[in-house]
């Protein structure tokens, strides 16, 4: 998916520089080509940092909420992260495994 993303935004760099040419041949002034192509690289850049900015502000905000908030304990609070994050790793393997048994619609719709 990265290689997809660098591939098209190097064509859609060139097709930028090659119409701000052509701007530039018809009044005269060329476009900023620069700060163009620093728009094109930030566009993908927000889209992709915002799942793991989610992720960083759960893991930032779930140990005061989860320990203070609810008053348990240090170490219940790791068994209970731990079992999250091994749950996050095996679900989609479970999913891979029951799709070939069970249609997928049926999975996604429940």
């Amino acid at each position: 998916m990265v290689i997809v993303l660098l591939v098209a935004s190097f064509f859609g760099t060139r097709a930028v520089t090659h119409s701000a040419n052509r701007k530039q041949e018809a009044t005269g002034v060329r476009p900023n080509t620069v700060f163009i192509n620093l728009a094109i690289w930030f566009v993908p850049l927000i889209i992709f940092s915002l799942v793991p900015i989610c992720m960083m502000s759960f893991i930032g905000i779930a140990t005061y909420v989860y320990i203070d908030e609810f008053g348990m304990s240090e170490q219940a609070f790791n068994f209970i992260f731990a079992a999250n994050a091994a749950f996050a790793i095996l679900g989609p393997f479970l999913y891979l495994r029951l799709s070939i048994v069970i249609p997928v619609r049926n999975i996604i719709l429940g």
